[in-house]
């Protein structure tokens, strides 16, 4: 196990649906893990999920009335984690994602549009090891599929610059070197030999990505293990789907933000996402009450929401893809399958969206085409604020993580503190490599548990937070006025404490100031 320099013995609380494991119970059931990792001596597959702009109440088993079933049934014999947080942006949480690091860390503390220092440089650092370079040195074969996002925008036209998906550990690519820009006619599509591939009329690029990842499953030998990286696009911009897809969504969302946030939440409180005393944000200012709209502007803001719940599903059905081709294999049980999102739910394009109206959907939207904030409000559920803001609806994520072999097949849902930067010290733990010359910032969430005063860092276009404990503190960067809450009695960041508690504001501007410091990051 690798920690961070400052990462302390960690203490923290599991929780089974209507369960709670005592804390002696807890350490047996550690115990048990560990002794099982020993034992066994093959390594498990590992599948990694993510999707692009997915809000943290967006799938049906962290709140959502959009139906994915086979998200759920991961999370039903799984373990999911509610309080997950990731950078806010796409670019950074790739880069922490692949590396266990801080994206200032890697590199990639802005976008890939971005060279100024050492933490911004836009793309991968040369001396920093990813996933698939680890896991390919020790036997595993290496894939990925879908979005990138990880080298320089401006170099794509002129090939390999060092931070191509080959040239970082992966023995096989199909997908983007940034978003697709359209479903239907995605653009710098690249396969595994990362030339430009043609695509038909029937091409849709989420189906792509889960049949190319469902293929590569199949093809791959029994005596070794292999690691996916499935990096879909959805539900990114532009609003597109099969109009199919679209069609089972229509009519659902006339009963309108205000309405559908409310049932989010109760059933994430019926679910045991968030505890019962968790309060709905207000509504944001220019995002008028779903009542005051006509009924055309109503049908209108139906339709972009029932198309990106038609992106949601059909991102849905590529993971059932991708699990139907583990269980054809026989693979399932011992592939460590992890599920999450970059950022939460994108607001640009005004409270109603942008893009015409009767381009939605189809293949001639433009780029740009959006559902709004007051459907991205929906998607944050019940947080404030959305991607790029490291207030809690920039940066929750739904974590699922699935293992039957070593973690069993009864649901545990966990609210102890995860980050993204977690993630790749528990798959290198679970793989079975010898952790003792890694350096990773973040924690192996199965073998351990943040302290409760461990912090964890955040910044991306002078949006900063710091949590430590029960307290964030949190920055927009605009007015670079500090806020302060405490998540314990205010999950949804709704009363600022910064005057009433100074001695907590001085302390964790410290942490963040001295985090920055020491790693790239900008502090004006």
């Amino acid at each position: 196990m690798c920690l961070h320099p400052s990462t302390q013995k960690p203490t923290g609380k599991m929780q089974r649906v209507r369960t709670r494991l005592t804390p002696s119970l807890a350490i047996v059931c550690f115990a048990v893990l560990s002794m099982a990792r020993a034992v066994s001596a093959e390594p498990p597959n590992v599948v990694l999920i993510m999707a692009d702009d997915l809000g943290f109440s967006d799938v049906g088993c962290f709140g959502s009335e959009i139906p994915t079933p086979h998200l759920d049934a991961l999370a039903r014999h799984g373990t999911v984690f509610t309080n997950f947080s990731n950078t806010s942006r796409c670019c950074p949480s790739r880069a922490s994602l692949l590396t266990g690091l801080y994206a200032h860390q890697a590199g990639v503390g802005d976008m890939n549009n971005s060279d100024s220092g050492p933490g911004y440089r836009g793309q991968l650092r040369s001396d920093v090891l990813t996933l698939p370079e680890r896991l390919r040195a020790s036997r595993y074969s290496t894939m990925m599929v879908g979005k990138w996002h990880l080298t320089r925008s401006g170099s794509i036209d002129d090939g390999p610059n060092g931070s191509w998906p080959f040239e970082r550990g992966f023995d096989r690519f199909f997908g983007t070197m940034e978003g697709a820009k359209n479903y239907f006619r995605p653009t710098w599509l690249f396969d595994q030999s990362n030339e430009a591939t043609s695509f038909d009329e029937t091409f849709f690029y989420t189906d792509a990505i889960a049949s190319r990842a469902s293929s590569w499953i199949q093809e791959q030998p029994t005596n070794k293990p292999f690691f996916l990286y499935a990096a879909f696009y959805a539900p990114h911009f532009p609003l597109q789907a099969p109009q199919e897809s679209i069609e089972n969504h229509r009519g659902r969302y006339m009963a309108g933000w205000d309405e559908l946030r409310r049932k989010r939440l109760s059933k994430q409180k019926a679910l045991g996402v968030l505890p019962e005393q968790t309060q709905l944000t207000a509504r944001p200012s220019d995002v008028p009450a779903w009542h005051t709209l006509s009924i055309e502007q109503q049908q209108e803001l139906d339709l972009r929401m029932a198309t990106y719940a038609a992106q949601i599903e059909k991102l849905d059905q590529g993971v059932g893809k991708i699990v139907a081709a583990l269980r054809q294999t026989e693979r399932f049980d011992n592939t460590l399958v992890v599920f999450l999102s970059d950022n939460g739910g994108a607001s640009p394009g005004g409270p109603f969206g942008a893009g015409p109206s009767d381009r939605v959907g189809t293949p001639e939207a433009p780029v740009k085409t959006t559902y709004g904030k007051g459907w991205a409000t929906l998607s944050n559920t019940p947080f404030r604020m959305h991607k790029a803001n490291t207030h809690e609806g920039g940066v929750m994520s739904p974590l699922i993580v699935h293992w039957p072999k070593r973690l069993g097949a009864e649901q545990v849902i966990r609210d102890d503190v995860a980050h993204i930067v977690d993630i790749a010290p528990t798959v290198i733990s679970a793989a079975g490599h010898d952790e003792s010359s890694q350096v990773f910032s973040g924690i192996d969430l199965f073998a351990t548990r943040r302290a409760a005063e461990t912090p964890v860092f955040y910044e991306h276009q002078k949006s900063r937070a710091v949590r430590a404990g029960t307290w964030k503190l949190v920055n927009r960067g605009k007015s670079n006025q500090w806020e302060l809450y405490d998540l314990a009695t205010d999950r949804t960041e709704q009363k600022d404490l910064a005057k009433r508690e100074p001695v907590q504001l001085k302390r964790l501007k410290e942490l963040w100031l001295d985090w920055a410091r020491r790693n790239h990051v900008k502090t004006k």
